[in-house]
């Protein structure tokens, strides 16, 4: 191959005028060599040295006519040169001769017919990957618009004015200017200049993550505001979800372990929702996405479209306390709960729930402390479902009651959620794997936004209403049988609702 080095020397000089060229120029003319290990023995018998790949005339038509009786007489010696298909015996085995078009710089094909002994040389080969390699040449090395970020870029215009008006910036990034600031505090975000470019400092970093999740647009939208490229979004997106989750979890997100904890949920519930005993309202969420590739229907769930479950279980202050995310979307609540490190705790007596006690201080009956949930979920000791069926007695209906009471806070922190990270209004449009980091940094989010600001209500109005209008009856197979004890559990929750002492006062009025 050293020939072939020094032939691309030999391009590599001309090359530039032949990209610039107006004219069409075709590889197989006048700058194109063929050469064939099987010409003439004369020149190569008995030789140690490579053929000359010097210049020779190029053969043409008149050539042909006058020189060579018939066109088998054609030679292709180490030189010469090839003025077009015709000049070439139409016999034998066909190969490509890619031919280049110097105006357009594109390629254009054309079959070419040699002898049986006649073969592609080497050069062609590279000569088309080289000049081939020259068109995917970058245009900019850094676009003429993301040039401008420093001066143009909504950071740098924007920022300054969101910070003087409290209201817009809670508008703009769903938390005060305070609460941004001690987030950026929390996170560990590792940056550095390189010799190409400055890096995005982390407060703008944040600042791109913050907006792609409360509003949930697109990356192009992203791109031309933020002047930054597309791709660096998409890394950047998938780098600050994860940092927001493994910073903030800890301390936002934690599974209580120890019975003082537990017993203050349990005692807001009461206070809140009437419902004493309560350690938690579970429910499943169903996440828009893109179909995944090769996923089959696995992810197609019963309301007709493709999504992974979020899977949580709430307190009375509507924070999440646990949450599971990325279950197909074609299973039940009931198994992926039961499939959860949660249930698996509760279940083992690792989470040191308190003790069973009774209801109330004038009553004997110990009973356990348990979840609520709807009738997606099986009735079992540690979590209570509503009655099914359509003719329910009054009892029943009132402990249906007071138990979608309790129920509603999970259905509204989902509300709150979707309706605070706009990203999860629509299909998620990025791969599952950081589709399901998105989620998780949206629900620690809530948690650390809730602490630190509250819940503006006004900002939520109709919450309720809309969430229930969003659940639908959920068919899915799940025996609502508990076994003789669960079964006793709930008719003790359910005397106790239509007792003097656990009633109150509006719960006739509401099932009528």
């Amino acid at each position: 191959m050293a020939h072939i080095s020094r032939w691309l020397e030999e391009v590599s000089t001309e090359d530039d005028d032949i990209l610039e060229s107006d004219t069409e120029v075709e590889l197989c003319d006048e700058d194109c060599v063929f050469e064939s290990p099987h010409d003439t023995d004369t020149e190569q018998e008995g030789s140690d040295t490579e053929p000359s790949l010097e210049r020779s005339e190029p053969i043409t038509n008149q050539t042909l006519d006058s020189d060579f009786e018939s066109e088998d007489d054609i030679p292709l010696r180490p030189g010469s040169h090839y003025a077009g298909p015709a000049d070439l015996p139409k016999t034998g085995h066909r190969t490509e001769c890619s031919h280049y078009i110097g105006s357009r710089k594109k390629f254009r094909q054309s079959s070419v017919e040699f002898g049986p002994a006649r073969t592609m040389d080497d050069e062609i080969v590279v000569l088309w990957w080289y000049l081939n390699r020259r068109q995917n040449k970058r245009k900019h090395w850094v676009h003429p618009i993301l040039r401008e970020r420093f001066s143009l870029g909504t950071f740098e215009t924007l920022m300054g004015e969101l910070r003087r008006d409290e209201s817009k910036f809670f508008n703009y990034f769903r938390m005060t200017a305070t609460t941004f600031d001690d987030l950026l505090g929390r996170l560990d975000i590792r940056v550095r200049d390189t010799s190409f470019r400055e890096c995005i400092c982390p407060e703008q970093r944040l600042a791109i993550c913050l907006r792609y999740l409360a509003s949930g647009c697109s990356f192009k939208e992203i791109h031309y505001s933020y002047r930054v490229g597309v791709s660096t979004i998409s890394k950047l997106i998938k780098e600050m979800t994860h940092v927001i989750w493994e910073n903030l979890k800890t301390d936002f997100l934690k599974l209580p372990d120890t019975e003082r904890e537990w017993e203050d949920i349990a005692s807001g519930f009461e206070r809140k929702a009437n419902f004493p005993h309560c350690l938690g309202a579970v429910d499943g969420k169903h996440i828009r996405i893109l179909k995944p590739a090769k996923s089959g229907s696995m992810f197609f769930n019963y309301k007709e479209y493709y999504s992974f479950v979020l899977m949580a279980v709430v307190d009375s202050e509507y924070r999440f306390i646990f949450i599971s995310v990325g279950s197909f979307g074609k299973e039940c609540d009931s198994s992926i709960l039961k499939d959860s490190t949660f249930w698996q705790k509760i279940n083992d007596g690792t989470l040191n729930v308190p003790k069973p006690r009774p209801l109330h201080e004038n009553l004997h009956e110990e009973l356990p402390f348990i979840l609520v949930g709807d009738e997606g979920f099986a009735l079992t000791p540690n979590l209570l479902r509503p009655y099914g069926g359509t003719h329910l007695n009054t009892d029943k209906k009132i402990f249906n009651y007071r138990l979608s009471r309790a129920r509603r806070y999970v259905e509204c922190a989902f509300g709150i959620l979707a309706n605070k990270w706009r990203i999860i209004h629509r299909a998620i449009d990025l791969n599952v794997d950081t589709a399901i980091q998105v989620i998780k940094a949206c629900a620690v989010l809530h948690n650390f936004v809730r602490e630190k600001d509250g819940i503006n209500f006004e900002s939520y109005q109709n919450i309720e209403h809309r969430q229930e209008q969003e659940t639908t009856p959920m068919n899915r197979n799940v025996s609502s049988r508990g076994g003789p004890n669960a079964n006793a559990i709930r008719t003790s929750f359910t005397n106790y609702f239509v007792s003097d002492i656990g009633s109150v006062p509006w719960q006739a009025a509401a099932i009528k």
